[in-house]
């Protein structure tokens, strides 16, 4: 019998992924309400920054013990992860498509930590990669909008790899003693802050309301609901995500996050209208079978 610790780090990182699954649907409701894109990126990371700030305002010097390469290049695969998850979609590539090549961060993160962390790939997992990324195509089927330029399609591959970054970076830091706490703080400013900075270059180039608007006429209602939304993605997710990543492999951590678009999926169809199809259900049924017997067999 593995440990029971063990299961609850593979539970911790299973909440993890359906809470993620709220990133899109959220921001997708802060846009129906009339927020604009740049308060979308900016608003909930600007409530996390100070809610945080005072949990880790005697720890933050404990980030930085880490070797100095992964230092440096943390904040820019953070900031290349955004770009990678953003950028694509104004320049042509379709929404379906954009996350399915987001989504082969479990192939990245299988070939970067075969390769070059040594973890033993078994056949379980080739298995169970096989059927959540056959899952994914039959959940997003990207081939109903193949909307494309090569621009968008590179920097959305860049987006997928950097996601593996994360998975595996921030799986380092656990493991390394920083506390969940203090690698969510700085990735949300990693991430938040090159946004912030180019919001003034962002009104010239597109002075749009929709994309560059920014307003403080927001009901109290609605800002309560954009708290609990920047709660429950930008600090429990990746809390438990870092929390479960101490004893979760990085192949598995990869894989099961692999839930986070069957909940965005999920949520669109109850909430935003999507139309609830065949593929949608069998390509979200097999990505949930793959994962809960990988889980299964590997606490057993």
């Amino acid at each position: 019998m593995k440990s029971s610790s063990l299961t609850q780090s593979y539970i911790y990182v299973f909440i993890s992924a359906v809470l993620f699954g709220f990133l899109v649907f959220g921001g997708g409701m802060m846009g129906k309400y009339g927020f604009s894109l740049i308060e979308v990126l900016i608003i909930p990371n600007t409530v996390i920054f100070f809610f945080l700030l005072w949990f880790v305002r005697k720890d933050l010097k404990s980030f930085f013990r880490v070797p100095l390469w992964i230092s440096i290049f943390y904040p820019i695969n953070c900031i290349l992860e955004q770009i990678g998850q953003l950028a694509p979609l104004f320049v042509g590539v379709s929404v379906s498509l954009v996350v399915f090549l987001l989504y082969t961060q479990p192939i990245w993160t299988i070939l970067i930590s075969s390769t070059f962390l040594k973890q033993k790939f078994t056949k379980t997992e080739a298995v169970v990669t096989v059927s959540v990324i056959t899952g994914l195509v039959i959940l997003l089927a990207p081939w109903r909008e193949m909307t494309y330029s090569v621009l968008g399609v590179i920097l959305a591959l860049i987006g997928g790899l950097c996601m593996s970054g994360w998975v595996i970076i921030g799986a380092y830091y656990t493991r390394n003693n920083i506390k969940p706490v203090t690698t969510t703080f700085f990735t949300n400013l990693y991430t938040s802050l090159p946004f912030i900075l180019a919001y003034p270059f962002l009104l010239k180039l597109a002075p749009a309301p929709e994309i560059s608007g920014f307003s403080f006429d927001r009901s109290i209602v609605m800002m309560i609901c954009v708290i609990i939304y920047s709660l429950t993605v930008f600090v429990a997710a990746p809390m438990f995500f870092y929390k479960g990543s101490r004893k979760v492999n990085d192949i598995h951590l990869g894989l099961i996050l692999l839930i986070e678009p069957v909940v965005g999926v999920a949520l669109d169809v109850v909430f935003l209208g999507t139309t609830f199809t065949w593929n949608i259900a069998a390509g979200g049924a097999l990505i949930l079978f793959a994962n809960m017997c990988l889980i299964l067999k590997t606490t057993k």
